[in-house]
């Protein structure tokens, strides 16, 4: 049983019992007192050493790992920039094709143009020549007839 017990159990106990109680479980213990404390600074030290030492390798992760994500996060920058660049070039290469193809197109509407064009004057030239053969034919019958 330990004072704190004994205390507890009797409430009422005179103070002159309680302080020959207390003497009785602090004597034995006051020689060891100075030891317990350098002991206690010690284990404090050695704490507070290893919580230094731990708050130093949290820190050099953190910035391991900052380190790491500014790496990745630079290499995605990169692959974005150049895909966008890929991207870019490609659409430039479509865009220069679909312009030599329009340019095809209107070369061969124009030359389809002209050849409507030649072939409606040829088609007006031998109407005109042929009506011009009947008149003369007509008028050839017309003479001779009279």
């Amino acid at each position: 049983m330990n004072f704190i017990d004994i205390a507890n159990h009797c409430p009422r106990a005179p103070p002159s019992i309680v302080v020959q109680l207390l003497k009785s479980f602090l004597i034995p213990i006051l020689p060891h007192l100075p030891k317990l404390t350098v002991n206690q600074e010690h284990h404090f030290s050695l704490l507070q050493r290893e919580t230094e030492k731990l708050r130093n390798d949290i820190e050099k992760m953190r910035s391991e790992l900052r380190y790491e994500i500014d790496k990745v996060t630079a290499g995605q920058r990169l692959d974005l920039n150049l895909e966008r660049g890929r991207i870019r070039d490609e659409l430039a290469n479509q865009n220069a094709e679909t312009t030599d193809l329009t340019n095809k197109l209107d070369r061969e509407i124009h030359a389809l143009r002209a050849q409507l064009e030649a072939a409606k004057y040829d088609v007006i030239k031998y109407c005109i020549g042929t009506l011009v053969s009947i008149s003369a034919v007509g008028l050839a019958v017309v003479r001779i007839l009279l």
